[in-house]
């Protein structure tokens, strides 16, 4: 398995272009790749070369299946349940064997209400920027928390991770293009690219502590991005899940596995055009003749505690359900999984009585592939 190549398209994994092998059920091919990063290739795969058998300790995974990821041994799980219990049970919390890379660098912090920043990270620091004529931390959508912009001052509050036993820039997870703010005394290694923005205030900006590669001159502020491209674009990222934080878009917002993402744009007015400039990967950054914007990623974990999994059959053949808050104040982030076991052949129909959705909810529904125990 180790010689095989993905190639977008229906059933192209293949060694020089040439087909390998063939779905068990064309319709199943590539079906769940849109919203899973387990898609059926890998689960037929694994069963046909017993790699789960042959490189890990026996286990049983349920639902799911054993297999080897990232060099790890795991239980990969129909999507909401949880490999850390073997597919038992749902993912009811934030993933507890995450860690952020043995790498230097800084983000932007989520915002005053969190007020904090992630676990691994010191302790929140502000960089106080005097705008020309202000600033603004704007909404594509709904966000739960905004940047201080009292005018004309832009507050702009930093995460940096710095104390390391090793800088190891290979440990950043696969996927996404995104950009975090450089280490101050460190050039930018692996897969990740300078990147440089610069403005032009109208007094010296007021910082203090550890904020990462921010350079000042007068009133001229300057921010150093480490970018990354094109590197598996469409991965989720596996970062750690359990508390808010901001990437800087490298084009759109990767997907956080376990997060939602709201994009923000970080306006800033400036005294004069301001520049950027850099080779290869990039921010999503806008200049025009009197203003800085840079595209953001805001990233908030679910609130958890809404899960179910239903069985019916023909004596318990229909359920009553009622989302968390529904026709009074509702949590804006719950995030609920509600599994039905049926029969084999049976036919589920689904009634919804009332709806009450904002325009950034989400919901699916859809019959998914269990792994070992395929057509239900």
């Amino acid at each position: 398995m180790q010689n095989l190549e993905n190639h977008p398209g229906i059933k192209t994994w293949s060694i020089n272009f040439l087909e390998t092998w063939t779905a068990i059920r064309d319709d199943l091919s590539e079906s769940d790749s849109k919203i899973s990063k387990a898609p059926v290739e890998f689960e037929e795969l694994n069963v046909m070369y017993q790699c789960g058998e042959r490189f890990c300790e026996a286990r049983d995974c349920g639902s799911g299946y054993l297999a080897r990821v990232k060099g790890e041994c795991t239980c990969v799980c129909p999507r909401g349940y949880d490999p850390l219990t073997n597919c038992a049970f749902h993912i009811e919390g934030p993933t507890a064997n995450l860690t952020w890379p043995e790498a230097p660098f800084s983000l932007f912090a989520a915002g005053s209400i969190t007020n904090k920043c992630p676990q691994g990270f010191e302790d929140i620091r502000s960089v106080k920027f005097k705008t020309y004529w202000g600033g603004q931390d704007w909404q594509m959508m709904r966000t739960p928390e905004h940047y201080d912009m009292p005018w004309p001052w832009a507050h702009i509050p930093i995460c940096t991770r710095s104390q390391l036993s090793r800088r190891d820039w290979s440990t950043w997870p696969e996927g996404g293009d995104f950009c975090v703010i450089k280490p101050r005394r460190y050039s930018c290694k692996g897969d990740f690219m300078e990147y440089t923005v610069w403005i032009r205030g109208q007094a010296r900006a007021q910082y203090s502590g550890n904020i990462g590669d921010f350079r000042f001159s007068g009133s001229d502020m300057t921010i150093k991005m480490c970018c990354r491209s094109g590197v598996t674009w469409g991965w989720p990222l596996d970062l750690p899940n359990g508390e808010p934080f901001r990437l800087v878009s490298g084009g759109t917002c990767p997907k956080v596995e376990g997060m939602r993402e709201y994009q923000t744009i970080l306006l800033l007015s400036s005294h004069m055009t301001p520049r950027k400039w850099g080779n290869g990967a990039r921010p999503w950054v806008n200049i025009f003749k009197d203003q800085l914007q840079i595209r953001l990623c805001y990233y908030i974990p679910p609130e958890y505690g809404c899960n179910m999994e239903i069985s019916l059959d023909k004596v318990e053949s229909s359920i009553t359900l009622t989302t968390p808050g529904f026709s009074s104040v509702r949590e804006p982030n719950m995030r609920c999984f509600y599994n039905f076991l049926v029969p084999n052949g049976a036919r589920v129909k689904l009634t919804f009585n009332y709806v009450d959705m904002q325009a950034e909810d989400k919901m699916y529904v859809r019959r998914f592939h269990k792994w070992q125990q395929p057509y239900p």
